[in-house]
């Protein structure tokens, strides 16, 4: 149905970041909706770059800065600068053969920060990361949520919550930024977008359709319990 990566849980910061094929965009976001982080201290050396030098504070005398607890999703809005919220997976990971071989949807997902300064070193090990990159493992912990509760609507949910006019909204995205480029080829060599844009108003319209039965089928009531063995 899905393939869900993890790569690193937590690469030293406390910037949620995730990623993925269009249709489960709205899955993420209703999942990191429900789930929060809880209140920890983070390491402002580990966060910009250092590598810290005791349990109590980096190397130059910063000490642990508290964190409020917050769901993953007021995480992620507030960290993300760029739109949409929810970025296209390309490769460059271990869900590339997935998506990119036999076209199985994706997410990849991480709390991540612009320092990771012990990657692939021999100090990107456990006693850095419980005492500088996630002393409580506050953000793993999250993550290990967000995972399963991924994994658990996925399986469960009566129709697969995979939203195609998330899609559609993606794909215009790019249809504008094909069209917008000076050097490209819909400018360069006169070539219509027309036909791609019908064919994406398609594909939303169809979306639409779908998540209105999707819809239908939350308020379906349960089948009726087994009668009671004679």
């Amino acid at each position: 149905v899905a393939y869900l990566n993890v790569d690193i849980a937590c690469a030293g910061g406390h910037h949620f970041y995730g990623k993925g094929t269009p249709q489960l965009a709205t899955l993420m976001k209703e999942v990191a909706a429900e789930v929060e982080i809880a209140a920890t201290t983070r390491d402002d050396v580990a966060e910009h770059g250092g590598s810290g030098s005791s349990k109590k504070g980096g190397s130059d005398g910063a000490g642990k800065v508290p964190v409020a607890p917050e769901t993953i999703l007021e995480n992620w809005v507030k960290y993300r600068k760029e739109t949409p919220l929810f970025d296209t997976a390309g490769a460059g990971s271990d869900f590339a053969p997935f998506l990119q071989l036999i076209g199985v949807p994706v997410v990849d997902f991480r709390f991540t920060s612009d320092y990771y300064s012990v990657y692939h070193s021999t100090e990107d090990n456990y006693y850095w990361m419980s005492n500088y990159g996630d002393p409580d493992f506050a953000y793993h912990t999250a993550i290990a949520k967000m995972w399963s509760l991924l994994t658990f609507r996925l399986a469960t949910d009566p129709v697969i919550p995979f939203n195609f006019t998330d899609y559609a909204d993606h794909l215009d995205l790019y249809v504008e930024q094909i069209d917008n480029d000076e050097n490209g080829c819909s400018k360069k060599h006169s070539i219509s977008l027309l036909p791609l844009r019908q064919a994406i108003d398609r594909l939303h319209a169809a979306g639409v359709a779908a998540e209105k039965f999707r819809s239908r089928q939350w308020n379906v009531p349960p089948p009726p319990p087994p009668p009671p063995p004679p």
